[in-house]
């Protein structure tokens, strides 16, 4: 086994990771020491996940970016594009379901809400934040996937 002060630290970018496996992702990706960036659909969000996850401002930043917002997504993308930070890894992994409800719930453009987050959002973001993955040595892009799909 290598030991994680052998390991090159990255900058890796996770989506949803406020919660859920995206949160129990952060806390071993920051334990390892790698640098972080988990854009948070909003302020209260970004605090109470900095306070959760610890660690320095140069290696933990919580960008407000509302998946359900393609507008909201195009400003966090622009913004992490200013800084030029290369991206060694993206993690795509926000996700949300509402099944079950009696009416369906809409994005701010309109979209069903699960298809505007779970793909529309995380594509936008893929697109807009390509070049930044590219500056990478070796890049690399981490789709998950849940239950979210499944009807039963």
């Amino acid at each position: 086994m290598i030991a994680t002060s052998q390991i090159a630290k990255k900058h890796i970018l996770i989506t949803g990771a406020s919660s859920g496996i995206g949160l129990e992702a952060a806390l071993l990706l920051q334990r390892a020491g790698h640098h972080l960036t988990m854009p948070c659909r909003n302020s209260e969000t970004a605090a109470k996940l900095n306070q959760r996850i610890g660690g320095s401002a140069e290696m933990v930043q919580t960008p407000i970016c509302d998946l359900a917002d393609l507008t909201s997504v195009a400003s966090c993308a622009k913004e992490l594009l200013i800084t030029g930070n290369p991206i060694d890894t993206l993690v795509l992994n926000a996700g949300l379901q509402y099944s079950g409800s009696k009416q369906p719930q809409w994005s701010k453009q309109g979209f069903e809400l699960t298809i505007a987050v779970n793909h529309l959002a995380h594509q936008a973001l893929l697109e807009q934040l390509l070049p930044l993955l590219l500056l990478s040595k070796n890049p690399r892009l981490v789709i998950t996937a849940s239950e979210v799909h499944d009807p039963q």
